[in-house]
C-alpha cells in the first residue's frame, strides 16, 4: 500500500498455483467535512428544469413520456397530457431499452447503461418487428433501429486438446473488437460484484464457465469440443449527437476525483464499461463446450459425436432446420450411455430466464446431452431477451471528455498486462485469466509451464511473454 489515499499496483500475477489478484486496488473511508458544499447552479434559461437539474424543452411537458427521467414534467393538474403517439400505445424493446450498453476491454459485463432511452424528445418514431408482429417505439439516442432475422450458415466446431488452448481461444474471441488480447477478467474488483447487471439479453455465467474450464487443466485424457451457432435479431445505430445520458451516470462522472485515483475510476470503468457500443448487431449466440474423454473419442471419432449431438456439418441454423435435424437424427444414439461427454459449459449470449433455469437444470441434475433441441428452445426466446453478437465501439470519454478517463483506460489495460507474468517455456503462449498467469502450450508439450516435452524429438525453447 502506498501513504493515503490508499492504493496499490499489480507487480506480478498469481503463477504456477500462487494467489490470485482479484482484491480492489484502492481503498475509501467516509469523510466529514465542516464545509457546506453548495449545490451546482443550473441554468435552463426559456427551458424547464426537472427536479433532476436536466433542461428540456417545455414541449416535453404533460406529453406521457418521462422526458426528465424524475416525471417532474408530468405534472400535469391544470392540463390533460397529450401523447406524441396520441391513441396509439408504442411499447419500448428489449433492444431499444438497453441500446448503447457498455463494454469492458476485459470483457467482464459492466452493470449500467449511460445513456437514457427512454427518453423520446417528443417523437413517435418506430420500427417493425416481423418476429413479433409489433411496432416498437425507437428512442431519442438510437439513430437507427432496423429489424431483421438472419442466421450462420452452418454450425461452426473446434476441437481442442488443452484446457489453456481453449481458453486462448475464448480470450481472442471477447477481446478481438479492442485490438487486445491475451488478458481476460470476468469478476470485477472495484465495485459491488453483487450489482444488478443490465445488458442486453441474458448471459451465461461467463466467470463459472471460465473457471470450469481452467479445473480440467489439472486433468488428463480430456478433449474439448465447442460447437457455436448465431442468430441475428436486429440492428441499430446510437445517435452520432446530442445524446442524452442518465441523470446516475452523470452524478457518478460528478463524484469521480479531480485528481486521478485510480481505483475510483477503475470502479468507474467496471460499472459502464470502458467504451460503449456505436453501432450493433443484437441476437443470440449459441456456444457450447463439450468436456470430451479422448480415449473414447478416438473409437468413435469426432464426426460421430457431432451427428450424435445432431450438429451435423452444413447443416443451417435456422430453427426450421434444426428441428428437422432433431427429429430425424436425435434417437441415433444416447449420449448419456456414450461415454465420450463427461460435461457441458455453457457460454450461449442471449435467451430468456425461463431457458436459462431450464438450461441450469439440466446441468445441475448432470445431463450431458444439451443437443440441437435445446437450440430451439433457446432461439425461439430470443425475440424476448436478445444480446449483443457484434459491434462497433467508442471509448466511454466520448461522451463525457475527460483526460482523466482516457488515462484510466490506459492504466488500466496496463494493470492487467501479460508483462506482469513470467514467459511460458517451448513457444507457450501466456495469458492472464482472472487475475492468474496460465500457459497456453503447443501441441508438442505440457505442464504449467509448458515445461514438459511430450517427446524426446523436440528442444526446450523459452519466449518472452512481451
Amino acid at each position: 500500500w502506498a501513504p493515503w489515499p490508499h492504493r496499490k499496483s499489480i507487480e506480478r500475477f498469481g503463477q504456477y498455483g500462487g494467489l490470485h489478484c482479484l482484491s480492489s486496488l484502492g481503498e475509501s473511508q467516509v469523510c466529514k467535512t465542516e464545509k457546506v458544499c453548495e449545490p451546482d447552479v443550473v441554468d435552463c434559461k426559456n427551458d424547464f428544469e426537472c427536479e433532476s437539474g436536466r433542461c428540456i424543452k417545455r414541449r416535453l411537458m404533460c406529453n406521457v413520456d418521462n422526458d426528465c427521467g424524475d416525471h417532474s414534467d408530468e405534472d400535469c393538474d391544470d392540463q390533460e397530457p397529450k401523447s406524441p403517439c396520441r391513441t396509439k400505445d408504442f411499447v419500448l424493446s428489449e433492444v431499444g431499452r438497453t441500446a448503447g450498453n457498455g463494454l469492458n476491454i476485459l470483457g467482464m459485463s459492466p452493470r449500467s447503461n449511460p445513456f437514457d432511452n427512454e427518453f423520446f424528445n417528443g417523437l413517435c418514431e418506430n420500427a417493425w418487428d416481423g418476429n413479433t408482429k409489433t411496432y416498437y417505439r425507437k428512442p431519442w439516442n438510437v439513430g437507427l433501429l432496423f429489424y431483421e432475422t438472419r442466421a450462420d450458415r452452418a454450425f461452426t466446431s473446434e476441437t481442442f486438446v488443452e484446457s489453456q488452448e481453449l481458453l486462448k481461444r475464448i480470450d481472442e474471441e471477447t477481446t478481438r473488437e479492442f485490438g487486445v488480447s491475451l488478458s481476460l477478467k470476468s469478476t470485477p474488483s472495484e465495485i459491488n460484484g453483487t450489482a444488478i447487471t443490465v445488458s442486453a439479453g441474458i448471459t451465461s455465467s461467463r466467470t463459472e464457465g471460465i473457471q470450469k474450464i481452467k479445473e480440467y487443466s489439472k486433468t488428463q485424457n480430456k478433449a474439448f469440443f465447442k460447437v457455436s451457432g448465431s442468430l441475428q435479431m436486429a440492428t441499430f445505430s446510437m445517435r452520432a449527437r446530442t445524446s442524452v445520458l442518465t441523470t446516475s451516470f452523470l452524478d457518478d462522472v460528478k463524484k469521480l476525483p479531480i485528481t486521478f485515483e485510480k481505483a475510483e475510476y477503475y470502479a468507474f470503468l467496471e460499472m459502464y464499461g470502458t467504451h460503449y457500443t456505436v453501432s450493433v448487431n443484437v441476437g443470440g449466440k449459441y456456444e457450447l463446450v463439450y468436456v470430451l474423454d479422448s480415449t473414447v473419442l478416438k473409437t468413435k471419432g469426432k464426426m460421430d459425436v457431432l451427428n450424435c449431438l445432431g450438429y451435423t456439418i452444413g447443416l443451417g441454423v435456422t430453427d426450421q432446420e434444426i428441428a428437422a435435424n432433431a427429429e430425424i437424427k436425435g434417437s441415433r444414439c444416447d449420449n448419456r450411455k456414450s461415454g465420450v461427454i463427461e460435461n457441458t459449459i455453457s457460454f450461449i449470449k442471449g435467451g430468456t430466464l425461463e431457458f436459462t433455469a431450464a438450461l441450469d437444470e439440466k446441468f445441475s441434475k448432470k445431463v450431458k446431452d444439451v443437443n440441437v433441441e435445446d437450440y430451439v428452445k433457446w432461439a425461439s426466446s430470443l425475440v424476448d431477451s436478445p444480446a449483443i453478437i457484434k459491434q462497433k465501439l467508442a471509448p466511454i470519454y466520448v461522451l463525457i471528455p475527460t483526460r482523466n478517463l482516457e488515462r484510466a483506460i490506459e492504466e488500466y489495460i496496463d494493470e492487467h498486462s501479460v508483462c506482469k507474468c513470467q514467459p511460458c517455456q517451448n513457444g507457450g503462449t501466456v495469458m492472464v485469466v482472472d487475475g492468474e498467469c496460465i500457459c497456453a502450450c503447443t501441441i508438442y508439450f505440457t505442464g504449467v509451464a509448458c515445461q514438459t516435452t511430450k517427446s524426446d524429438l523436440y528442444r526446450a525453447v523459452e519466449f518472452s511473454a512481451c
